[in-house]
């Protein structure tokens, strides 16, 4: 059979049986089993199928120091932690800010009461009602001169006397928080108006 097939004669082999594997395999017809290692082959030199399906096994050709890759995860869990928490940090220093405004609202209405009830005190006695008449009213006793003065400002000296100087209510809008060297930046990060 050997010189049947490999004959030196006329430099050509012989027609081989057609139950002979190995020479079909020369001419090129394999069977099934055959197909299917030969895929198998295939896929294993193109790399690993999960690399292809698992958007993770793309990485896996990847060649990366082990240092490299700690830096990149501490880097990304301290964004992510950055991105987490910044939804409750801008709402705490918002309501700190809002606490520092009301801090100084509280601050202007105390003033404001202050001269109030400075007014009031001496508006109790009958000296201080009849020397807030004669300021405001220019009422005038039996016996007093009077005299009309020019040149002055049109502000008066003693505040706490003047009804007018005195407001009537405290806007919030109108009392602002106070800066410190910090609030712009954080206010600006935070978007805090």
């Amino acid at each position: 059979m050997f010189e049947k097939q490999f004959s030196a004669e006329a430099g050509q082999a012989a027609e081989p049986d057609g139950d002979a594997p190995r020479a079909a395999l020369y001419e090129g017809k394999m069977g099934s089993s055959h197909r299917k290692s030969a895929r198998m082959q295939r896929a294993s030199e193109a790399g690993p199928v999960s690399a292809k399906l698992n958007p993770a096994g793309w990485f896996s050709k990847l060649t990366v120091a082990p240092r490299t890759v700690r830096i990149a995860t501490a880097v990304l869990c301290v964004v992510l932690v950055g991105v987490f928490l910044y939804v409750p940090a801008q709402q705490y220093y918002k309501s700190v800010r809002e606490h520092d405004r009301l801090e100084a609202e509280y601050a202007v209405i105390a003033e404001r009461n202050q001269v109030i009830d400075e007014q009031n005190d001496s508006l109790a006695g009958d000296a201080g009602m009849e020397d807030a008449v004669r300021q405001k009213y220019g009422y005038v006793v039996e016996g007093d001169q009077t005299a009309v003065v020019t040149g002055l400002s049109d502000r008066t000296t003693d505040s706490s006397r003047d009804g007018e100087q005195i407001e009537a209510n405290v806007l919030s809008s109108a009392v602002k928080a106070p800066e410190k060297w910090y609030t712009p930046y954080l206010d600006a990060f935070f978007g805090v108006s």
